[in-house]
């Protein structure tokens, strides 16, 4: 993270932290000393809270633009999909790697499970009658090895 980004938090959490004690102070004296009446909260109160909500989020995208280790690019020339296409430049700065499906349903392939079995087995996707077909096949299977 660079120093400007670090000023910029700094000066953003300032901001929100100072506005934040600013409206306690102002309801509790204005509870004290106007009884009954509702009143917003001033207007310097309300700029500075927007303020430092802008110095944070420049910040955030300020950090998140010049950190090379939040880059989604790639330059493996073993990579064979079309991710490698869209994402180019070094693999000494890559933070997130693409994912390869076929690496990932590896394991589930394997042990002969789906991974997607919660999505699949929601009442609104199962055919009824279709299962119960197959529970009736299944229980004159049973019944004929018995």
């Amino acid at each position: 993270m660079s120093f400007l980004s670090k000023l910029l938090y700094f000066i953003g959490s300032f901001c929100l932290l100072h506005s934040g004690f600013s409206s306690y102070e102002f309801t509790q004296y204005f509870k004290q000393v106007h009884k009954g009446l509702n009143t917003p909260l001033p207007l310097d109160i309300k700029i500075e809270a927007i303020l430092g909500l802008l110095f944070f989020i420049i910040a955030s995208f300020h950090s998140i633009l010049i950190s090379p280790k939040l880059s989604l690019i790639d330059n493996d020339p073993n990579n064979s999909d079309h991710t490698s296409l869209l994402l180019k430049s070094n693999q000494d700065s890559l933070f997130f790697k693409p994912i390869k499906m076929r690496k990932a349903m590896a394991e589930y392939e394997l042990i002969g499970a789906c991974p997607f079995q919660a999505i699949e087995s929601k009442p609104s996707y199962i055919d009824i009658l279709q299962r119960k077909n197959e529970f009736n096949q299944w229980l004159l299977n049973t019944k004929k090895e018995i």
